[in-house]
């Protein structure tokens, strides 16, 4: 990137960073998408374009919509200077209103806008599956995501897709079928530690059998789908991982991690969890063991849990007892340590969001959308209202580059301590990869932060069954 073009930038003041996103977004997306030709390049190649001109646009619209999408996931606003940062470019490369090939400036505006105009109805469907997923609504997030999916096809919406169908799949499991802890399942307590994961110490009913098989093959399809996208990514190995070994295909679940770890630069830490499960399962306890003890050296989700029932499988296997035990087991787990602080009696009613509040909004919409069965109303740009045939769920969410804070004094780049602090021990942490959600039902919030433990931001709810 040319230092000119940086500058470019710099001069747009508050916009600044929401400019350098768009050209860097722009230029990853062209990567990314496979545009290899000179021509795909839309600001620093314009002069060189070899394709014909239809070709050139269509590149530069894909390139727009695939790098604003990214960018709007990394949290960057870049809708509001778009067009702008193209007049800019322009001016300063003194490049002609029409170069010979390609795109003339005012095509490539036109075009702009549209991606644009597209994705903003994207964007508030893929929050509505960020939302009802970590509210464990997966039947309503996947329709989310498949949404997404028909519209702007990417390997994480794939995979989103995908975990959520797997989600909705291990929860017909009990205990006994699954006595591990898989570390893509967010359920992990409420199957394994209640006695709700207990009750069935028979055979599963014929339907919900049937019912699982189907979400699982639903899962797999999206995630082999995310993997073709791209051949290197980790979490949809790792899913599959996971999938192949509840359907009781432990040789494939292995072989998976087997290829993943060979390749892999990194000590993925959950890869070793998966494949010590799988070899659990598979009867290899030794090999289970080292492959546990790798995992909780390196912190790996559940490891020490699913390590500690290794070893009590070891001395005395499966016997009645140790069934009967497990909810005992999985409970003491999850509810050993240092007491947390209890969750802050806050009034939701007292939160807001430029002066939104989810018991507040009216029932009226500016734009409705069918998303499978159910509708999803855009109330306003950042307050929607999804109505399902089971509930009925509004929320409020901060747009990008919030200023303002919560009730409690919450803001946006905080760490989870601080949160902790204010409002107490979440109700529950959905991980995601994108990073950690932390649920407060009482006050009916949602605290949505980054891979580095920063408060990317925070959705307000209210939910009617």
């Amino acid at each position: 990137m040319s230092e000119r073009a940086y500058d470019i930038c710099v001069g747009m003041g508050k916009d600044s960073l929401n400019a350098l996103a768009v050209i860097l977004s722009h230029e990853l997306a062209h990567h990314y998408k496979g545009h290899l030709n000179p021509g795909g390049y839309a600001f620093s190649n314009a002069k060189s374009s070899n394709p014909s001109k239809t070709q050139l646009l269509q590149i530069e619209m894909e390139a727009d919509e695939t790098g604003a999408f990214y960018a709007y996931l990394a949290g960057y606003n870049v809708f509001s200077v778009q067009e702008k940062l193209i007049d800019k470019i322009y001016s300063v490369y003194k490049l002609p209103e029409k170069v010979k090939g390609y795109p003339t400036k005012n095509e490539r505006k036109k075009a702009s806008l549209q991606k644009q105009k597209e994705l903003k109805e994207l964007i508030p469907v893929f929050e509505a599956g960020e939302t009802l997923f970590a509210l464990k609504k997966y039947a309503e997030a996947a329709d989310c995501f498949v949404f997404i999916i028909n519209r702007f096809p990417s390997r994480e919406m794939y995979y989103n897709a995908g975990i959520a169908k797997f989600m909705q799949a291990v929860l017909l499991f009990d205990g006994k079928e699954l006595p591990f802890a898989y570390p893509l399942e967010l359920e992990a307590k409420s199957r394994l530690a209640t006695d709700r994961g207990m009750v069935n110490h028979a055979v599963a009913p014929t339907g919900s059998i049937q019912e699982r098989n189907k979400l699982l093959a639903e899962a797999q399809a999206f995630l082999l789908k995310a993997r073709e996208i791209s051949p290197g990514y980790t979490n949809a190995t790792i899913g599959l991982a996971c999938l192949y070994d509840v359907q009781d295909n432990h040789y494939k679940a292995i072989g998976e991690i087997n290829d993943l770890l060979k390749l892999s630069k990194q000590n993925n830490a959950d890869a070793y969890v998966v494949r010590g499960i799988a070899y659990a399962r598979n009867g290899q306890l030794n090999e289970a063991k080292a492959d546990l003890q790798t995992a909780v050296s390196n912190n790996g989700l559940y490891a020490k849990p699913n390590y500690d029932l290794l070893k009590q499988y070891a001395q005395q296997g499966w016997t009645e007892w140790i069934w009967e035990s497990l909810t005992t087991f999985w409970s003491g787990w999850f509810e050993a340590g240092t007491p947390a602080p209890p969750p802050v009696l806050l009034n939701p009613n007292n939160e807001f969001i430029n002066s939104n509040n989810p018991a507040t909004l009216p029932n009226s919409s500016i734009k409705q959308l069918s998303v499978g069965n159910w509708q999803l109303k855009l109330v306003s740009e950042n307050a929607s209202w999804m109505v399902t045939p089971n509930f009925e769920l509004k929320t409020v969410a901060t747009p990008p580059f919030f200023t303002g804070a919560t009730y409690a004094g919450v803001k946006i780049g905080q760490f989870a301590n601080t949160i902790q602090n204010l409002y107490g021990q979440p109700t529950e942490i959905v991980p995601t990869t994108m990073g950690n959600v932390y649920v407060y039902t009482n006050c009916r919030i949602l605290f949505v932060f980054d891979n580095a433990g920063k408060l990317r931001k925070w959705i307000l709810y209210k939910m009617e069954q």
